[in-house]
């Protein structure tokens, strides 16, 4: 039978995962943008040799640009507090072979600890059961 600890670390690995997925995807994203800011600002002094404000106000637009996609991409998701219902919720959003029965499983296991009436004990008990249990494919 499942249990409450079980279950949370499963999420807890999920979690982690997803964190380093963010991390590598928005340092990705904020390098290029570095790098192309750094490409454009060289092409346009080279094209239009502007005056020296022109230049720092280029510089400025360009970090500008850069330290918004750093936020944007890298320190807002991770800041994002992802409890145990949102990874779930994900889980089910990209394996939509589980049919919200993975967030009603956290939820039930959640309600029960805290003594919650959360529906018949042999619903939850078939419930803990069947939800971490390997989809089976759809054969026609």
């Amino acid at each position: 039978m499942l249990t409450l600890n079980d279950l949370q670390r499963r999420l807890e690995i999920v979690r982690a995962k997803e964190r380093s997925v963010i991390l590598v995807t928005g340092v990705s994203r904020s390098v290029a943008v570095l790098i192309g800011s750094v490409l454009a600002y060289f092409l346009l002094d080279w094209l239009f040799d502007p005056p020296i404000l022109g230049r720092w106000i280029a510089a400025l637009g360009l970090l500008g640009y850069f330290g918004y996609t750093l936020r944007k991409h890298l320190l807002q998701p991770l800041r994002k507090i992802h409890d145990d219902d949102e990874i779930a919720l994900r889980i089910e959003a990209r394996h939509p072979v589980l049919h919200g029965r993975l967030i009603s499983t956290v939820q039930l296991t959640r309600a029960q600890n805290k003594g919650q009436f959360a529906g018949s004990p042999n619903c939850c008990r078939r419930s803990k059961r069947t939800r971490w249990s390997r989809p089976r494919r759809w054969t026609s």
